[in-house]
């Protein structure tokens, strides 16, 4: 797990704890903290926005395969059935608007959630990381990311491909 201190009030323990919660009644998949690289080709990036006393972003990042997965265990769709791009698309951007929704009462102050986006093969160019916690699960790995907007940056300026 990566850690920025002195960006905000939050701490890399306190999301890694919320991650794994997440994801067992979410996914009911157990989380094993991993913090392991795995190759951003073709990635999606599902983020959510944080806004008000702190502005920041909450994203999470995972190989197609592995959304394949979080959407099966999600929408429990059995393995011989087709997943669409859709219900990836759901079930990517659900994963984080839960994430986000923590993070954000774990801050202090007055802040509100934007709505869930996800992209292919982007990263946060403008944001400052305050911390990064892997999961992983049986041949799946997924990067949970806290990062900082300057105030003057707003969610479309921190758009850009991930490197």
């Amino acid at each position: 797990m990566t850690t920025t201190t002195g960006v905000a009030p939050i701490r890399a323990d306190e999301v890694w704890e919320l991650v794994a919660e997440v994801w067992e009644s979410l996914l009911q998949l157990p989380a094993i903290r991993a913090d392991h690289a795995f190759g951003l080709q073709g990635a999606m990036t599902a983020s959510v926005t944080i806004d008000g006393d702190w502005t920041g972003l909450v994203t999470v990042t995972m190989p197609p395969t592995t959304a394949v997965a979080v959407t099966r265990a999600m929408l429990q769709i059995p393995e011989t059935d087709d997943v669409s791009d859709a219900d990836v698309a759901d079930a990517v951007g659900e994963v984080v608007n839960v994430i986000g929704g923590n993070v954000k009462a774990l801050l202090q102050g007055s802040t509100s959630l934007g709505l869930p986006r996800v992209e292919l093969e982007w990263a946060p160019v403008h944001a400052q990381l305050v911390c990064r916690a892997g999961v992983e699960w049986p041949g799946h790995a997924a990067r949970i990311g806290v990062w900082h907007l300057p105030s003057t940056a707003t969610s479309n300026d921190s758009m850009g491909e991930a490197r």
